[in-house]
């Protein structure tokens, strides 16, 4: 049980404002409360409190620095914390890469500043612009999704969406070896893909060896048959965490996200490494709900490395 004291700081954690209402039924006095920040903002003081780094074990040093000017050679991309000289030490143990979805024209999007306000404990935000052009300057793709000429949508065998999305697998895969690898281990690195973004983070995570720390994917999953996993043990695998919307008709809980689930488990059809989450009444769009963003941090917190606190603890208490 909470005491008074407990319920008192949590709140003021959280940037909740206590009420006290009575019901009308039985006349008896409870506690409700109200949101007084968006739930990104509110998720934010929660991450911050509750996946703190271990003040008696310092991050461990890079390898080597990790350099910004071999960055653009590869993508366009903003990174947070922002530094200045064009190689830097990394502070950070842990990397989180946002893939966009079909359309953003600059690496500084919604999905970025996403994961600035995440605020998650000694870890670096980079956010990496796709390298497809779409026409009629309609921004940027990872992979070409439909006929441009007669704006019909690709079939998943159309041999222009394969080679496209394969393209960008293995851009990711490059970047991943010889840009980050060299200044942070696979298992502190984590993917974090929205739409078509989702579909190339879930390829990377099942394709890349030696696995990642994560990888989260909303309204997208796994496209490509071949290169399935078939001998993959649970262990090896990348984490997954998929949020999927009840109203999305372009990706279906019941038609691609079961198809991207299977692609992902390979032959074994073990899901120990893998979660699907609904997303009741939402289509086709971002995380952001107070369950959702707790879902998410839950995640996080079983997979960053140098994190004291484990969120599901926490929230288990206070609900």
């Amino acid at each position: 049980m909470l005491t008074e004291a407990d319920r008192a700081h949590f709140y003021e954690l959280a940037g909740l404002q206590r009420i006290s209402a009575v019901n009308s039924s039985t006349n008896k006095v409870f506690d409700v409360f109200t949101f007084e920040e968006s739930s990104e903002e509110l998720l934010s003081a929660l991450a911050t409190n509750l996946i703190s780094p271990a003040p008696t074990s310092p991050p461990t040093p890079p390898r080597t620095h990790l350099n910004l000017e071999i960055i653009s050679n590869h993508f366009k991309y903003k990174i947070s914390p922002s530094p200045s000289p064009p190689q830097i030490p990394s502070t950070s143990q842990n990397i989180l890469i946002f893939l966009h979805g079909a359309g953003e024209t600059t690496p500084d999007n919604n999905f970025y500043k996403l994961g600035v306000k995440m605020n998650l404990p000694n870890t670096t935000i980079l956010s990496l612009l796709a390298p497809h052009h779409l026409p009629f300057e309609l921004g940027q793709a990872w992979y070409h999704e439909m006929d441009y000429t007669t704006g019909d949508q690709l079939p998943n065998s159309s041999s222009v969406k394969i080679s496209s999305l394969k393209a960008s697998i293995a851009a990711i895969h490059t970047f991943i070896t010889d840009v980050l690898k060299p200044s942070y281990s696979s298992e502190n690195m984590f993917l974090f893909g929205f739409s078509s973004g989702a579909t190339v983070a879930m390829e990377v995570a099942k394709t890349i060896s030696p696995r990642l720390g994560g990888c989260i994917c909303v309204c997208g999953g796994c496209l490509l048959i071949e290169n399935a996993s078939k001998s993959k043990s649970e262990k090896s695998k990348t984490p997954v965490l998929q949020f999927v919307g009840g109203r999305d008709a372009h990706f279906r809980k019941t038609v691609e996200a079961k198809k991207s689930q299977q692609l992902y488990n390979g032959e074994s059809g073990k899901k120990e490494s893998f979660k699907l989450r609904l997303m009741e009444g939402k289509g086709h769009e971002m995380v952001g709900a107070e369950s959702e963003m707790k879902e998410l941090f839950v995640f996080m917190g079983k997979n960053l490395a140098n994190s004291t606190e484990k969120m599901e603890s926490m929230f288990s208490k206070v609900n």
